[in-house]
């Protein structure tokens, strides 16, 4: 953490933005259960929620939300850090959002009338601008923790144990302008149209997309995975990963992630200089509950079944993929504007159009030409990609000459600019 995060009292000048911000979101959407309950945590809780929700969804930006629940979102977050771990991993976890996060809470208590709330972190505010090397020290940890941050600490538990922020914070809730309680079955429909209101959504979401395939189509991992899955002359697709786990490969152990394709799981195997994909074999296994189930689990450990469940073994190899040739592979996509290139594909699809995975085409990448070809599966339907300095083409997988979609380099340049403007 660097000391520049505390640096938070000078002036800067302000961003020159291109576009417009939304602008700011007046109406709070809540589940009447939580303000019903007699527990004011459910209603804070709801808050936390909806500002969460609210981004998710409406691809709001912090500084288009409500004043007031951004404040009582952030009163809360210092709450349940302090509780967790002190004021240490308070400003330890903030980083760079500190000056934000520190001002919205102190606007929220002071809001709330919780003063006593407010008197510790202003002396939390005032130790962090005198102290700015000892708070970047910071690591909530034994070692990392500064003995005056532990002295507010004591002094904040006091303080909370005779005075819940949370009671406060609800009745606070209570009182707002524009607070709109729903049932808790009509609260997604009403999030929904809530995130309508913004006037930038589509763009933002669309830019989001982009930066999705773009990820996709240059992250080492990703890539190298997504070139080994479709190497050796392999029609097939990655979708998605899962997690890395050390499995035998050629009798050593090695890091593998399981690689989730349109031909079922695969294993992939991420080495030095490739990436090789394996078959996973899964073994023939009892029946077993889903692990949340307890009851179901104490019983597959009573009747013997998870003694005889195994682990997938690996297989035959697939394919593979040097990291030199997907860096290659990385930057021909990236001359070739191929993200915004394969959105504007999309786009012409509807817009119900859902990316589900993408691999580069064994053989048909080619930077003397500057030609690359991808396969992608779009609502679980395979099409061949093509992207070139002259545009770009999404073609039928079964017949190469039907042409579903076009994307003039011209096009694909205005695209581009549209979503620079908009970022």
């Amino acid at each position: 953490m660097g000391l520049k995060m505390f640096n938070i009292f000078k002036r800067k000048k302000a961003a020159v933005t291109k576009t417009a911000p939304a602008e700011r979101l007046q109406a709070v959407v809540m589940r009447q259960s939580a303000m019903d309950s007699s527990e004011s945590w459910h209603a804070v809780s709801a808050v936390v929620d909806f500002v969460n929700d609210i981004q998710r969804v409406g691809l709001f930006y912090p500084t288009e939300l409500p004043e007031h629940a951004l404040q009582s979102y952030h009163a809360d977050y210092y709450l349940a850090q302090v509780n967790n771990g002190g004021h240490s991993q308070f400003i330890h976890n903030l980083g760079q959002n500190y000056p934000l996060t520190v001002r919205n809470a102190e606007l929220g208590l002071e809001a709330m009338g919780a003063d006593e709330h407010l008197a510790t972190l202003r002396k939390m505010i005032k130790w962090v601008k005198k102290n700015p090397k000892k708070a970047a020290a910071q690591t909530g940890f034994s070692g990392g923790r500064d003995e005056y941050l532990d002295k507010l600490d004591s002094e904040f538990y006091a303080v909370e144990g005779k005075t819940p922020m949370a009671d406060l914070n609800k009745a606070w809730i209570q009182s707002w302008q524009g607070l709109r309680l729903v049932s808790d079955e009509a609260y997604g429909a009403a999030m929904n149209e809530t995130a309508k209101l913004n006037e930038h959504r589509d763009i933002r979401m669309e830019k989001r997309q982009v930066d999705h395939i773009k990820h996709r189509m240059s992250d080492p991992l990703w890539l190298g995975i997504a070139t080994a899955v479709a190497s050796d002359g392999q029609t097939n697709v990655l979708m998605n990963l899962g997690n890395g786990s050390y499995e035998d490969l050629d009798g050593e152990k090695a890091m593998a992630f399981r690689a989730a394709t349109a031909k079922g799981q695969k294993f992939a195997f991420t080495l030095d200089d490739r990436v090789e994909i394996r078959d996973l074999i899964q073994p023939d296994n009892p029946e077993m509950p889903d692990l949340s189930d307890a009851e179901g689990m104490s019983a597959a450990i009573a009747d013997g079944r998870m003694a005889q469940f195994k682990s997938p073994s690996v297989g035959e190899k697939l394919g593979e993929a040097s990291t030199q040739s997907c860096a290659k592979i990385a930057g021909l996509a990236a001359d070739l504007k191929a993200p915004v290139a394969l959105q504007h594909l999309l786009s012409q699809l509807g817009d119900d159009a859902k990316l589900d995975g993408l691999s580069p085409v064994d053989g048909a990448q080619k930077p003397e030409t500057q030609m690359s070809s991808w396969l992608v599966l779009v609502n679980k339907t395979p099409y061949y990609a093509t992207f070139t300095r002259k545009g770009a083409l999404l073609r039928n997988f079964e017949n190469v000459d039907d042409i579903i979609a076009k994307a003039p380099i011209e096009e694909i340049a205005a695209r581009e600019a549209k979503l620079s403007a908009a970022a």
